[in-house]
């Protein structure tokens, strides 16, 4: 190797889903040289749809992960001591969804309604919790549907409602001509979760700080560079992601896609300057999410998060200057 070629330290992210514009900052990082700047060649695992980051961080087959506060809070139940460093976005971009020729127009009405879960632990009680909210009674009918093809259940007929990010599913939808409905999970009883969240072994942190540190703080850079330039960013997604990993109309997608989820990623809805960085986690935010998802637990007789869970699991030391 040459002396001036430095070698670069090989780290590994599981993917919450197939590549999504959610992801657009570890490819924009990447392209970048933002991770090479710090030592770090970051290789994004291949999403299979079974082995989940979950599965992937206990068995060592990767070093960082993807998944909701919902999922790490599963996991801390369980005793696997993995901390959230960075959140992606901060508003919970997710929703529930229908068609819009469903004719369902409230959470109250999803009641009965044929639903195929991913299979969080938490998931359908959540689901629950909403239409209870809205002054209905009961929850969906959960049907078997394969996770990847969830959507085109939905548009086939086959399940009601499903559970999706409005800015790549939703918008997918729209641009095939198949409109949908929206429920935003946080505006309808649902306490603000991060969704999704990067996350990694108190281990790991352990282990080698400044390592992580580093590569929190290049995948930062690398998001807000998404936020700031959305239309490169889609270009330099589109180019890093094979054609056959992405749904049709594709460039469309990621553009329209990239340009909605810009301001979410860095808190700047509206040109209102956020007064916390990109991946922060507010205290008083996790603790009532945490909360709520206890009660949950203890309601529907599942592994609840430890007590502490409301002030542990989750760390602002990466993303501070």
């Amino acid at each position: 190797m040459p002396k001036n070629v430095r070698q670069l330290q090989t780290l590994r992210l599981a993917p919450d889903w197939l590549p999504n514009t959610n992801h657009a900052g570890f490819y924009a990082a990447h392209a970048l040289g933002y991770y090479a700047d710090v030592g770090i060649a970051l290789e994004i695992l291949p999403f299979d749809g079974e082995a989940m980051p979950n599965r992937k961080i206990v068995s060592g087959e990767t070093d960082f992960g993807l998944m909701p506060q919902q999922s790490i809070l599963s996991m801390r139940a369980r005793g696997v001591d993995v901390i959230s460093v960075a959140a992606l976005a901060q508003p919970n971009t997710t929703t529930l969804a229908v068609l819009q020729r469903s004719g369902i127009t409230r959470p109250a009405e999803l009641a009965g309604k044929r639903y195929a879960s991913f299979g969080t632990e938490f998931e359908v009680a959540m689901v629950a919790e909403m239409i209870r909210q809205d002054g209905g009674a009961g929850g969906p009918v959960v049907v078997p549907a394969e996770k990847l093809d969830i959507l085109q259940a939905l548009l086939d007929g086959e399940i009601d409602v499903t559970w999706g990010f409005f800015a790549w599913e939703g918008m997918q939808a729209e641009i095939s001509g198949h409109p949908l409905h929206h429920f935003f999970v946080a505006e309808h009883g649902i306490p603000a979760e991060y969704f999704p969240l990067l996350f990694t072994t108190r281990e790991w942190i352990e282990r080698d700080p400044a390592l992580v540190g580093a590569f929190v703080q290049a995948t930062m850079r690398g998001y807000a560079y998404a936020a700031a330039n959305p239309d490169p960013a889609a270009d330099i997604f589109l180019q890093a992601v094979p054609a056959r990993l992405l749904p049709p109309y594709a460039e469309e997608l990621v553009r329209r896609s990239l340009r909605w989820l810009a301001p979410r990623f860095n808190g700047t809805l509206a040109g209102t300057p956020c007064a916390t960085p990109w991946g922060w986690h507010d205290p008083a935010r996790w603790a009532a999410f945490t909360s709520f998802i206890q009660r949950l637990a203890h309601e529907h007789g599942v592994s609840a998060p430890a007590l502490d869970a409301e002030t542990t699991g989750y760390s602002n030391a990466f993303v501070t200057p």
